[in-house]
C-alpha cells in the first residue's frame, strides 16, 4: 500500500501529530503524542461501486509517557477526564523503581490547556505546530561553504 507520512497540526491541541495517508484507499490516521489525539477512517466495507469508511476518535486529554531504564517505553493515550484513582495508579507507575523518573511524564489536556502533572516531558514538547516546525527547520538544514 502506498501512503504519505508526515506531521501536521494537531486538529484537538495544534500542537505537532503525525498524519499517514493512505491516498489510494482514501484511509488516514492521526496521532498526536501531544495531547493523545487519535484519529482513525479505515475501509468497513467495500463494493465495484462504493466504499464505506469507519471514523473513530479517541483520546485528546493527555498522555502518561513511561520510560523504563532496562527495556523500552510505552505511551498511554487518555481519553477522558482524570479521576483521583487515576492519577494515583499513574503516580505509583511513575514512582516505580525500574521507570526514569527524569523522561517520563503524565500531562493533561482540558479545555486548550496542558497540566504537567508527574515529570518534565522533553524541550520543546508544547511548542505550537508552526513553532516547532520552524525549530525541526533550522535545526536540520546545514549549509556549507
Amino acid at each position: 500500500m502506498a501512503s504519505t507520512y508526515s506531521a501536521i497540526k494537531c486538529p484537538n491541541c495544534s500542537r505537532t501529530a503525525i498524519e499517514d495517508d493512505y491516498y489510494k484507499t482514501g484511509e488516514l490516521f492521526i496521532c498526536c503524542d501531544r495531547c493523545g489525539y487519535n484519529y482513525s477512517k479505515v475501509i468497513e466495507h467495500e463494493t465495484m461501486e462504493t466504499i464505506n469508511y469507519k471514523e473513530e476518535i479517541i483520546g485528546g486529554h493527555g498522555v502518561f509517557m513511561v520510560i523504563k531504564k532496562s527495556s523500552g517505553r510505552e505511551l498511554i493515550l487518555l481519553d477522558g477526564e482524570l479521576n483521583a484513582n487515576q492519577i494515583e495508579e499513574f503516580t505509583k507507575v511513575f514512582l516505580e523503581s525500574e521507570v526514569e523518573q527524569e523522561n517520563s511524564y503524565l500531562i493533561y489536556f482540558e479545555g486548550g490547556a496542558f497540566t504537567i502533572l508527574l515529570g518534565n516531558p522533553p524541550e520543546g514538547f508544547l511548542l505550537p505546530f508552526e513553532e516547532s516546525q520552524e525549530k525541526e527547520i533550522k535545526e536540520t538544514i546545514y549549509f556549507s561553504v
